[in-house]
């Protein structure tokens, strides 16, 4: 059972309390942070709300004071609080009744909206930019075909939507780990020394939900591995079936692929941390190398392949309408030329 121990401070002196906030706390939640009788795993469920008046809140200087406390982490999570607002900060959330959907696939839209004008090909990597631009000015039109209807999910793979992982059985995937059958729970810590096995112990669970991994290995014809729900007795078994793994892309992350079948980039998408982008955030010296980065980080790596191929599509075409251009007008002073003559 969770607890929460929830303080209020009523007052008009957010400006002095935030100058002075560490003190200030140490008087009002010390006490219960650092009692022996208080749950160490619960300190950080602390929360202390500053109370203020409307009339407070036009004073020059509490938009700096406000940000002050609330951006502060020792001992509570903070928030300062209208008199107006309090009620409804402190009501119990409302259960959502709105139908969960997938969000909008960026290589999906892109395609659609292509395809509407005959230009599907831009998106076909099998064809070179420089093709695609002749392509274009040429006025070709040619759509990349339309998504196969699509196949229902398993029971196991509809059990992956919403259940976590109980244990994973591993056969012939890699040496290390040398324990193959791993019961889960909702949190787990890995730990060991270098090359024991901790990162291919999670991309066995990618291997799970894939049926690949996106670092390249070559894996034998008996490897396999089976990853056992919560709850639901449901085993979701790793396959390379591409009507299968299309099936989950197309479930889970709302891709319509005709092609290359990339689910592994849309698993490690929300699965698994960049954590290369995640260091670029905290030494980034611009906004705009910041939000490339967040970009990068949220969308992921197809997203970025597909905006970087966009971009050099665009900038052939400039070259290409700037020739078309200069032609165009070296036509035109031979036709007034002749029309001289």
């Amino acid at each position: 059972m969770t607890t929460t121990r929830t303080l209020r401070s009523l007052n008009d002196d957010l400006t002095q309390k935030s100058k002075s906030i560490k003190r200030y706390q140490e008087q009002v939640l010390s006490d219960a942070y650092f009692s022996s009788k208080s749950p160490t795993d619960l300190r950080w469920n602390h929360y202390l709300y500053f109370i203020t008046s409307a009339k407070h809140a036009e004073d020059s200087e509490f938009k700096h004071s406000k940000a002050t406390v609330e951006a502060d982490r020792e001992y509570a999570r903070k928030q300062v609080v209208l008199e107006e607002d309090l009620a409804r900060v402190l009501a119990p959330p409302v259960p959502s009744t709105a139908t969960l959907e997938l969000p909008p696939d960026l290589v999906s839209t892109w395609t659609k909206r292509l395809d509407a004008s005959g230009m599907g090909f831009v998106l076909d990597d099998s064809i070179s930019v420089p093709e695609v631009v002749r392509r274009i000015a040429a006025g070709q039109k040619e759509t990349v075909g339309h998504a196969a209807s699509p196949t229902a999910l398993l029971p196991a793979e509809v059990a992956a939507t919403r259940c976590f992982l109980q244990h994973l059985t591993i056969h012939g995937f890699r040496p290390h780990p040398t324990e193959k059958r791993h019961p889960l729970g909702r949190v787990n810590l890995i730990v060991g020394s270098n090359g024991v096995g901790k990162t291919s112990l999670l991309e066995a669970i990618e291997f799970a939900y894939c049926g690949r991994t996106r670092r390249s290995a070559v894996f034998s014809t008996g490897t396999s591995v089976v990853a056992e729900m919560v709850g639901t007795g449901e085993k979701l078994a790793s396959t390379t079936s591409p009507v299968r793994l299309r099936a989950r892309h197309l479930n889970w992350y709302a891709k319509t692929e005709l092609k290359t079948i990339t689910i592994e980039d849309s698993f490690g998408k929300f699965n698994f941390l960049d954590t290369d982008a995640a260091v670029r955030l905290s030494v980034a010296n611009s906004s705009e190398q910041v939000g490339a980065d967040v970009a990068r980080l949220v969308l992921g790596a197809e997203a970025e392949k597909l905006g970087d191929r966009l971009r050099r599509v665009d900038e052939k075409l400039q070259e290409e309408l700037k020739e078309l251009r200069r032609e165009a007008r070296a036509d035109e002073t031979l036709r007034v030329a002749a029309v001289q003559r």
